[in-house]
């Protein structure tokens, strides 16, 4: 990464950025970004509010607690705990959430890093794919 025109950091592309940029249509990439150090929503995009079922604002500075069942929760802290462990993980990893507003729905995600817990700036930024099927209760 370095500093371009302006001040503004370019990066370059690499194969985690190949792998996973043409994953989806651009109009469908779900983008979800978190504060690592306090697990509350920094960022989610058009295509990942329609998949959750919630706007922006419901999302944004609130932690997956207070948004999602306790089965729901306890799942993406599960899956943030990997991440701090392993520091990025860009093969899918396929799970059945509870969605508060879809139903039962089972996603792939795709994470990584941005900093470190040292640094002023630590965010996890999720790639998520809705597989679009419901799952009964006892899934």
């Amino acid at each position: 990464m370095g500093v371009g025109a302006g001040g503004c950091y370019r990066t370059t592309p690499t194969r985690a950025h190949a792998r996973t940029h043409g994953a989806l249509p651009e109009r469908d990439r779900r983008i979800i970004a978190k504060d690592a150090r306090n697990l509350r929503y920094l960022f989610i995009n058009k295509a990942a509010e329609k998949q959750i079922g919630m706007s922006r604002a419901e999302i944004v500075g609130k932690t997956a607690r207070e948004l999602f069942s306790k089965e729901t929760a306890d799942l993406i802290e599960q899956r943030d705990k990997q991440l701090l462990a392993q520091q990025q993980q860009l093969e899918p990893i396929t799970d059945t959430i509870n969605n508060p507003i879809r139903g039962r729905r089972q996603v792939s995600w795709r994470r990584l890093q941005i900093g470190g817990a040292e640094e002023d700036s630590h965010i996890f930024v999720t790639m998520v794919e809705d597989h679009g099927k419901e799952m009964g209760a006892a899934a």
